[in-house]
């Protein structure tokens, strides 16, 4: 129950509240019904991907890695996606400093 509530938080925009969520789950006793599972690992990396926090995901990514929870196909996909995604935005931030700096000679000339 408490993973679709945070698949249904992701999907509506509230990541804050999927996060909290995954947070009460965390904060479960192992073996409980609360406990997540690796299907709520997924769904909590994903809010906090799409909740432009990376660095929440990858530690979402060490908590299931902690609970020797082993991860399928989804959960691996989804860190390569947002290592994809930190790659990008450096790749970006790159080329917007060059452009700067560049543009700040030519000012200078």
């Amino acid at each position: 129950m408490a993973t679709t509530l945070i698949e249904v938080c992701t999907r509506k925009g509230d990541t804050s509240r999927a996060l909290a969520t995954y947070q009460l789950m965390q904060e479960a006793a192992l073996g409980s019904n609360m406990a997540p599972s690796v299907h709520a690992y997924t769904a909590a990396m994903r809010a906090a991907a799409e909740g432009g926090a990376w660095e929440k995901a990858l530690d979402i990514w060490s908590d299931m890695e902690q609970r020797n929870c082993k991860p399928t196909g989804r959960p691996t996909a989804c860190c390569c996606s947002i290592v994809l995604a930190v790659l990008f935005c450096m790749a970006l931030l790159i080329a917007y400093t060059f452009i700067y700096y560049r543009s700040c000679i030519a000012l200078q000339n």
